[in-house]
């Protein structure tokens, strides 16, 4: 694995929790998720609450689930509050097999609203954009690294940035010759032990 602390690591609740907070300052904010969720909303300033009113829903991994949540969601936005989601994958691996992905989730409550939700995680620019400014440099210096031509890649190309495809996911060199030149990679190495060879280039 990869070393790294807390501070280093981004993930797509952070991300909503910024916009949110940009958009809604000390804001209420419905939320369906998990607790790291709810922390890092509420460590914006804002106020999560279970019932509307709200100004903005959130949507993200939720192994609670229920009907009262999502009518609870529903309310809010046919009311106006605005509806992120944190990612839109349709399943989870897990040991075994897979679980459904927040993406189920999510489109039980854009089916219901027949709206559609801003998404904060990959491929999304926000997810790109807060992962380049995090690190205080320009886009041309950075490059992203991932498994996945429609979500690592793409978001890259979204930030302006190098990209490299690692062949230890799902995204094959097929997928690569085949894929539209605005998906394809600067790069496609056979995982992230090449990394300092490309670099070094």
């Amino acid at each position: 694995g990869v070393e790294a602390t807390a501070e280093e690591v981004l993930t797509s609740a952070v991300v909503a929790a910024a916009y949110v907070a940009r958009r809604f300052p000390r804001g209420r904010v419905l939320i369906v998720g998990a607790p790291p969720l709810r922390v890092a909303l509420e460590a914006r300033g804002l106020s999560v609450v279970d019932a509307p009113p709200a100004d903005a829903v959130v949507v993200g991994r939720d192994v609670d689930f229920t009907y009262a949540k999502l009518h609870a969601a529903c309310r809010a936005i046919w009311d106006g509050a605005a509806f992120l989601a944190t990612n839109l994958d349709r399943r989870m691996p897990v040991a075994g097999g897979f679980v459904p992905g927040t993406g189920s989730l999510v489109k039980a409550v854009a089916w219901a609203t027949a709206s559609r939700p801003l998404v904060m995680g990959k491929p999304s620019v926000w997810a790109g954009r807060a992962a380049v400014a995090s690190l205080g440099v320009p886009p041309r210096e950075v490059a992203v690294v991932g498994d996945q031509l429609l979500q690592d890649i793409r978001m890259g190309k979204l930030a302006g940035t190098s990209t490299v495809l690692v062949l230890t996911g799902s995204s094959t060199r097929e997928d690569v010759e085949r894929a539209p030149a605005r998906l394809r990679p600067d790069a496609v190495l056979a995982d992230v032990g090449h990394l300092t060879e490309w670099l070094a280039k």
